[in-house]
């Protein structure tokens, strides 16, 4: 039994302001998943796909009426690195849906942000099935070796990741909907654990610049 509820932010910040906490609807939760998951190693210079797969039966209370419904939930998470000429392609795929009926506004389907909509607000697009499509090729290139003392001297290296993406939207119930495509250049150093894009969204609801840093994801867990 899981329950939800909307979270409200109880503190004020020295400046600026605090982003708005997700929309959520009160309501108690028995869910049934089924799964499949596939990991291959994708670390710099090696090939491999990795999978996962699961499909969710859920049964909703709703708190404000009493009211009982059940709805379906899929979601596929796919990636892949193959080798190309002097470097490797490198693909990741998010596909996610849920079923017609009452669904709670947490169980929609939310793209958005340097992962899911480079370009787009984070979670601006919402609906009930989409699909995150990211597709570049990477490519090591010689670069100014630093001497960072007892930790070691990184490598004369970094890798280069031109990429497009592309994020798809069904949203029946109202809002945007359709393609929201963006490009970009990445690149990789620091032994290959930080990784630095640049990019934009374009076509005719894009013209957001995207800067995003982040690490290694076999480093996300120890974050």
């Amino acid at each position: 039994m899981q329950d939800d509820r909307a979270l409200r932010v109880r503190a004020r910040p020295t400046t600026g302001r605090y982003e708005p906490t997700l929309l959520a609807d009160s309501v108690k939760l028995q869910r049934l998943t089924l799964g499949f998951s596939r990991t291959g190693s994708m670390s710099a210079g090696n090939a491999g796909i990795s999978l996962d797969m699961s499909v969710s039966g859920v049964r909703v209370d709703w708190q404000a009426t009493g009211a009982g419904s059940e709805y379906l939930r899929a979601t596929v998470d796919a990636a892949g690195r193959l080798r190309a000429g002097a470097g490797h392609i490198v693909w990741h795929t998010l596909a996610a849906g849920v079923s017609a009926g009452d669904v709670p506004v947490q169980a929609g389907v939310y793209f958005g942000g340097p992962l899911t909509g480079p370009g787009y607000e984070f979670h601006s697009l919402a609906g009930r099935s989409g699909l995150s499509q990211r597709i570049e090729w990477q490519s090591r290139v010689p670069f100014l070796a630093i001497d960072l003392g007892r930790f070691g001297r990184v490598p004369s290296s970094l890798v280069v990741a031109p990429w497009a993406h592309a994020t798809w939207l069904h949203a029946p119930d109202g809002g945007a909907q359709g393609w929201f495509p963006s490009v970009g250049l990445g690149a990789i150093g620091l032994f290959d654990l930080l990784r630095v894009d640049v990019g934009r969204s374009v076509g005719s609801r894009g013209g957001r610049w995207l800067l995003s840093i982040d690490v290694d994801r076999q480093l996300w867990p120890v974050l």
